[in-house]
């Protein structure tokens, strides 16, 4: 079984990281060597490790002389910790939409993203729920404008688009290791670049082993155990959740599953896997059948899913500007933010762990539902989703 394999490999490599007494060094050799197997993983060439994610990407930024009174773009779909990391910077997020129909930036919304006296110098690009930000597209366009392209892969550890691995096309890649992740230590980040001067500057900002962004040689080791088994892990995802949305799109004809199975995603990742539930009458109503309907799914069958990010169109004016063509920012609540807005009442999302429990559970590992066959679950989804839209649409 392949958790059991994967949780034997942690509890090896850490009793031989104790039995050695490097468990207590603070730079040591799982350190160097997890740098060296992240940077060939995704890419490139110089890593730095970091206590999170969010903490990667604060050092990235800083790194790349963002401070007080700088601007960068982020997408108003994406996780929270981003939005408070250039926060934490000094800086000041501003919010792109995204697109009707998945949750990647809308690219035609960048031009107002610039047309401002100040103009951003960095864009964080985030890999969210199996799907694949239009890297070649932002790459030309960050290029044309000065701006500085960060990829956050912390969901797509592993993945493969385009021209490589997900995460090599910035000038910075941002990895996470906490929670639950599909690959963790509980807690741990990282931020890899291209640029040794930009390395220079990330190993400064980042400061000693000592320091409160540093990750510990027994989370290093944690990490490392698990890295032998993550195209096995991505595999294993990539078959579960490609056969269930062939179900689901025959069960279920008005649920929509962007194209996370793009053919421009040649080895998708998946931390999760993303739909969108049927669009209805107001956003009220969307929120309580999304509720309803989770809570029907948990009782009825053995999976779980959740819900995605809230999304930022309710931040504060004073915390962000939003791009749009109107360049209207004096009220948030007439910035027409609408795609975040109802792309974030409609999501649901399936963690990778699901599949990797029905999997184990199962002779077939593409077979998605225990003594449930596929199509049964696909449609049993179908039944819950009518049963709590009918329940609150008037």
């Amino acid at each position: 079984m392949l958790a059991q394999d994967i949780a034997s490999a942690v509890r090896k490599r850490i009793l031989r990281l104790i039995d050695s007494g490097d468990w207590r060094s603070y730079d040591g050799r799982q350190a160097d060597e997890l740098c060296k197997r992240l940077a060939a993983c995704v890419n490139q060439p110089y890593c730095q490790l970091a206590s999170s994610g969010s903490a990667a990407l604060e050092i990235g930024l800083r790194a790349a002389g963002i401070g007080p009174g700088d601007e960068v773009i982020l997408s108003a779909y994406d996780y929270p910790g981003n939005f408070w990391a250039i926060e934490r910077a000094g800086a000041r997020p501003v919010l792109v939409d995204i697109t009707g129909d998945s949750w990647n930036i809308d690219l035609s919304q960048l031009a107002a993203a610039v047309a401002h006296a100040n103009s951003p110098k960095a864009l964080i690009a985030s890999h969210l729920h199996g799907m694949v930000q239009p890297i070649p597209e932002l790459r030309n366009w960050c290029q044309q404008h000065g701006i500085t392209l960060i990829e956050d892969a912390c969901q797509a550890l592993g993945g493969k688009a385009y021209d490589g691995p997900v995460g090599s096309s910035g000038e910075m890649c941002i990895l996470s290791f906490g929670g639950s992740k599909t690959i963790s230590a509980g807690r741990g980040g990282a931020v890899l670049s291209n640029d040794p001067a930009l390395a220079q500057r990330i190993r400064l900002a980042a400061g000693a082993g000592s320091g409160p962004y540093a990750m510990s040689e027994m989370q290093c080791a944690a990490v490392l155990a698990q890295l032998d088994y993550l195209d096995a892990l991505n595999q294993l995802s990539n078959l579960f959740f490609r056969k269930l949305d062939s179900w689901l799109r025959t069960a279920w004809s008005d649920l929509s599953s962007p194209r996370w199975h793009s053919t421009d995603y040649s080895a998708p990742a998946y931390y999760q896997a993303g739909w969108l539930l049927p669009k209805l009458n107001n956003m009220q109503t969307q929120l309580d059948a999304r509720e309803t309907f989770l809570m029907k799914v948990s009782q009825n069958s053995s999976f779980h899913l959740g819900i995605g990010f809230p999304g930022f169109h309710r931040r504060s004016a004073r915390r962000c500007r939003i791009a749009t063509a109107a360049n209207d920012c004096s009220n948030v609540d007439k910035i027409p933010l609408l795609n975040t807005l109802d792309i974030q009442s409609r999501t649901v999302v399936m963690s990778f762990q699901q599949a990797l429990l029905h999997a184990d559970q199962c002779e077939d590992p593409i077979r998605p539902a225990g003594l449930m066959e596929g199509s049964e679950f696909a449609d049993l989804l179908r039944r819950c989703w009518q049963t709590s839209a009918s329940q609150h649409v008037e």
